[in-house]
C-alpha cells in the first residue's frame, strides 16, 4: 500500500512472510507493527487485503465490540480506531451506531495546565503550529490546530499534556498532530493566548468562530467573514 505523494515501497518477501504467519487473531494489525516498525499500520491492513488475508476477520470478536465500546467517545479519530481494530471505517461506524454509542453526547475538558506548560505549548504554535478554518468538499466550514514535525516525540508531549488530539505520518519523515473538536480549541486557545505573540490574531478569531458554531446550529455570515480573516492573517 504507498501513502499518497510518496513513492511506493516493494514489499520483500520476509515481510510478506512475517505478514502471513503473524496477521490472525485479535488486533492483527497491532501484532504486525511491533515485527514490521517500517511500516504503518494503513499499509499493514491494505497488503493484509491485497493477500486475502482478512476474510475470517469480518465478524467481530467480543474483545474487539469492548475496546470500541471503551475508545469510540475518547477518540479523536475514527479513522485511527479503524485502523487499529483492523475494520473498515464504515464498519466501526455502523457496529457503533448498533451499540448507540455517539461522538456527540460527551463534552470534553483541556487536561489541568501549569503556567509553565501554557507557555510551552504557546511556544510550539507560534514556531511549528497552525490555525487555521479548513472548508470541506461540501462547503462546511472546521476549526483545526495543527503542529508539524520531523520527530514525532513533541507531538506525544502535546497529546499526553492536554489529554487530546491525534498524530498522523503525512509523509515518511513528517508528523502532524492535529486537534479539530470545537470545543477543545476554544479552551486551549483560552488557556494559552496570553502566551501567544506570533499568533494571537489568529487565536483570538479562531476562538470567536468555535463560539459561533458551538452556540448555533446553522452558518451564520461571520462565519464565513472569520474565515477569510484568518486566510489574510496567515499570509
Amino acid at each position: 500500500m504507498t501513502m499518497k505523494g510518496c513513492p511506493q515501497i516493494i514489499w520483500s518477501e520476509e515481510e510478506i512472510k512475517i505478514l502471513k504467519e503473524n496477521y490472525k487473531g485479535n488486533f492483527p494489525g497491532v501484532r504486525c507493527l511491533a515485527k514490521l516498525p517500517q511500516r504503518t499500520l494503513a499499509a499493514i491492513h491494505g497488503k493484509a487485503r491485497s493477500l486475502n488475508l482478512t476474510k475470517h476477520r469480518l465478524n467481530w470478536t467480543e474483545e474487539e465490540e469492548k475496546l470500541l465500546r471503551k475508545t469510540y467517545l475518547e477518540s479523536e479519530s475514527v479513522k485511527h480506531l479503524s485502523e487499529q481494530l483492523g475494520k473498515s471505517y464504515c464498519s466501526v461506524i455502523t457496529k457503533a451506531y448498533k451499540q448507540g454509542l455517539s461522538r456527540k453526547i460527551e463534552k470534553k475538558e483541556i487536561l489541568p495546565l501549569t503556567e509553565a506548560q501554557k507557555a510551552y505549548l504557546a511556544g510550539i504554535i507560534d514556531g511549528e503550529g497552525s490555525l487555521t478554518i479548513v472548508k470541506n468538499k461540501s462547503g462546511q466550514l472546521w476549526p483545526l490546530l495543527s503542529v508539524t514535525q520531523k520527530n514525532p516525540q513533541l507531538l506525544y508531549w502535546i497529546k499526553n499534556t492536554i489529554g487530546h488530539g491525534y498524530i498522523c505520518r503525512r509523509k515518511r519523515d513528517i508528523y502532524d498532530f492535529h486537534l479539530r473538536r470545537q470545543s477543545l480549541i476554544k479552551n486551549l486557545l483560552g488557556l494559552i493566548k496570553p502566551y501567544l505573540i506570533l499568533k494571537r490574531k489568529q487565536a483570538e478569531i479562531l476562538i470567536q468562530f468555535c463560539e459561533n458554531r458551538l452556540q448555533n446550529r446553522h452558518y451564520i455570515k461571520q462565519d464565513f467573514d472569520l474565515e477569510k480573516k484568518i486566510k489574510e492573517a496567515n499570509h
